[in-house]
Protein backbone atom coordinates (compact mmCIF):
# COMPACT_ATOMS: atom_id res chain seq x y z
CA UNK A 1 0.00 0.00 0.00
CA UNK A 2 2.81 2.41 0.91
CA UNK A 3 4.52 1.83 -2.44
CA UNK A 4 1.32 2.65 -4.32
CA UNK A 5 0.81 5.81 -2.29
CA UNK A 6 4.38 6.92 -3.02
CA UNK A 7 3.99 6.20 -6.73
CA UNK A 8 0.71 8.10 -6.94
CA UNK A 9 2.14 11.03 -4.95
CA UNK A 10 5.19 11.33 -7.21
CA UNK A 11 3.08 11.08 -10.35
CA UNK A 12 0.70 13.80 -9.16
CA UNK A 13 3.57 15.97 -7.96
CA UNK A 14 5.30 15.75 -11.32
CA UNK A 15 2.07 16.30 -13.23
CA UNK A 16 1.06 19.31 -11.14
CA UNK A 17 4.47 20.90 -11.58
CA UNK A 18 4.44 20.27 -15.31
CA UNK A 19 4.24 23.87 -16.40
CA UNK A 20 6.61 25.27 -18.95
CA UNK A 21 9.84 26.47 -17.44
CA UNK A 22 12.46 25.24 -15.06
CA UNK A 23 11.35 22.71 -12.54
CA UNK A 24 13.27 21.39 -9.57
CA UNK A 25 13.20 17.64 -9.04
CA UNK A 26 14.42 15.75 -6.00
CA UNK A 27 16.76 12.80 -6.43
CA UNK A 28 13.86 10.43 -5.77
CA UNK A 29 11.68 12.16 -8.37
CA UNK A 30 14.53 11.98 -10.89
CA UNK A 31 15.07 8.31 -10.18
CA UNK A 32 11.36 7.69 -10.75
CA UNK A 33 11.32 9.71 -13.99
CA UNK A 34 14.35 7.78 -15.25
CA UNK A 35 12.30 4.59 -15.21
CA UNK A 36 10.93 5.96 -18.49
CA UNK A 37 13.57 5.19 -21.13
CA UNK A 38 12.52 8.19 -23.24
CA UNK A 39 13.70 10.71 -20.62
CA UNK A 40 16.86 12.56 -21.61
CA UNK A 41 19.47 12.83 -18.84
CA UNK A 42 22.05 15.55 -19.45
CA UNK A 43 25.33 15.93 -17.52
CA UNK A 44 26.68 19.48 -17.89
CA UNK A 45 29.86 19.00 -15.86
CA UNK A 46 33.34 19.39 -17.34
CA UNK A 47 35.07 16.55 -19.14
CA UNK A 48 37.36 16.04 -16.15
CA UNK A 49 34.42 15.70 -13.77
CA UNK A 50 32.56 13.41 -16.17
CA UNK A 51 35.51 10.98 -16.41
CA UNK A 52 35.37 10.16 -12.71
CA UNK A 53 31.78 9.07 -12.67
CA UNK A 54 28.45 9.69 -14.28
CA UNK A 55 24.87 8.57 -13.91
CA UNK A 56 24.23 5.69 -16.32
CA UNK A 57 22.55 6.68 -19.61
CA UNK A 58 23.53 10.34 -19.21
CA UNK A 59 24.56 12.45 -22.19
CA UNK A 60 27.59 14.65 -21.58
CA UNK A 61 27.42 18.25 -22.79
CA UNK A 62 29.95 20.46 -20.98
CA UNK A 63 28.30 23.72 -19.90
CA UNK A 64 31.55 25.63 -20.57
CA UNK A 65 31.93 24.55 -24.21
CA UNK A 66 31.73 27.32 -26.79
CA UNK A 67 29.22 25.25 -28.76
CA UNK A 68 27.08 24.34 -25.73
CA UNK A 69 23.86 25.65 -27.32
CA UNK A 70 24.66 23.92 -30.61
CA UNK A 71 25.04 20.60 -28.77
CA UNK A 72 21.77 21.18 -26.90
CA UNK A 73 19.99 21.87 -30.18
CA UNK A 74 20.71 18.26 -31.25
CA UNK A 75 18.41 16.99 -28.47
CA UNK A 76 14.67 16.40 -28.75
CA UNK A 77 13.03 19.50 -27.27
CA UNK A 78 9.71 17.72 -26.75
CA UNK A 79 11.11 15.01 -24.46
CA UNK A 80 11.22 15.26 -20.69
CA UNK A 81 14.80 16.26 -19.83
CA UNK A 82 16.66 16.08 -16.53
CA UNK A 83 19.84 18.12 -16.18
CA UNK A 84 22.53 17.67 -13.54
CA UNK A 85 25.98 18.94 -12.62
CA UNK A 86 28.00 18.54 -9.43
CA UNK A 87 25.55 20.18 -7.01
CA UNK A 88 22.94 22.06 -9.06
CA UNK A 89 24.29 25.50 -10.01
CA UNK A 90 25.40 24.96 -13.60
CA UNK A 91 22.48 22.66 -14.30
CA UNK A 92 20.03 25.39 -13.19
CA UNK A 93 21.69 27.83 -15.61
CA UNK A 94 21.63 25.17 -18.34
CA UNK A 95 17.90 24.65 -17.69
CA UNK A 96 17.29 28.38 -18.15
CA UNK A 97 19.06 28.28 -21.50
CA UNK A 98 17.12 25.19 -22.56
CA UNK A 99 13.76 26.73 -21.71
CA UNK A 100 14.68 29.83 -23.75
CA UNK A 101 15.62 27.47 -26.62
CA UNK A 102 12.14 25.93 -26.52
CA UNK A 103 12.61 22.77 -24.46
CA UNK A 104 9.18 21.86 -23.12
CA UNK A 105 9.76 19.77 -19.99
CA UNK A 106 13.05 20.49 -18.20
CA UNK A 107 14.03 19.49 -14.66
CA UNK A 108 17.04 20.54 -12.60
CA UNK A 109 18.21 17.64 -10.44
CA UNK A 110 18.46 18.95 -6.88
CA UNK A 111 21.83 18.11 -5.31
CA UNK A 112 23.43 17.04 -8.60
CA UNK A 113 25.67 14.01 -8.80
CA UNK A 114 27.09 14.76 -5.37
CA UNK A 115 23.64 14.23 -3.88
CA UNK A 116 23.15 11.18 -6.08
CA UNK A 117 26.37 9.70 -4.65
CA UNK A 118 25.51 10.55 -1.05
CA UNK A 119 22.22 8.68 -1.42
CA UNK A 120 24.04 5.59 -2.72
CA UNK A 121 22.58 5.70 -6.20
CA UNK A 122 24.34 3.95 -9.09
CA UNK A 123 27.21 5.79 -10.80
CA UNK A 124 29.25 4.52 -13.75
CA UNK A 125 33.03 5.00 -13.62
CA UNK A 126 35.05 4.06 -16.72
CA UNK A 127 37.50 1.19 -16.16
CA UNK A 128 40.59 3.35 -16.70
CA UNK A 129 39.59 5.63 -13.79
CA UNK A 130 38.70 2.95 -11.26
CA UNK A 131 41.02 2.63 -8.29
CA UNK A 132 43.32 -0.35 -8.60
Amino acid sequence: MHKWFTLIFLTLNIACNNNQGIQQASLHECEYMLLDSTVQLIDVRTYQEFQYGRIPSSIHIDYYLENFKDELSKLDKSKRTIVYCAVGGRSAKACEIMVKMGFEDVYNMEGGIDGWNVHGKKVFVPEEYRKK
